[in-house]
């Protein structure tokens, strides 16, 4: 289960924010990341919290390129 959203302050760039707990249907894990001027939820902070869950649940990385290399930024 998940949210995604958007921070806008006046003359900055919007603020990522994903919020969520999982997985279904017996949650264990909470993750929120909010990325600081960085844009919209759902392309930002999404992919991170999503590297989250895969590392937590050991799932090995299946991130398409594109994520993998934002995630890249994180680490």
């Amino acid at each position: 289960v998940s949210k995604t959203g958007t921070a806008q302050v006046a003359k900055k760039a919007d603020t990522s924010v994903f919020a969520a707990y999982g997985p279904d249907p017996e949650p264990r894990y909470v993750v929120a990341s909010i990325l600081e001027e960085s844009g919209v939820g759902s392309q930002a902070a999404a992919p991170v919290a999503r590297r989250v869950f895969e590392q937590v649940s050991g799932q090995p990385d299946s991130l398409p390129e594109e994520i993998a290399a934002l995630g890249a930024a994180t680490d």
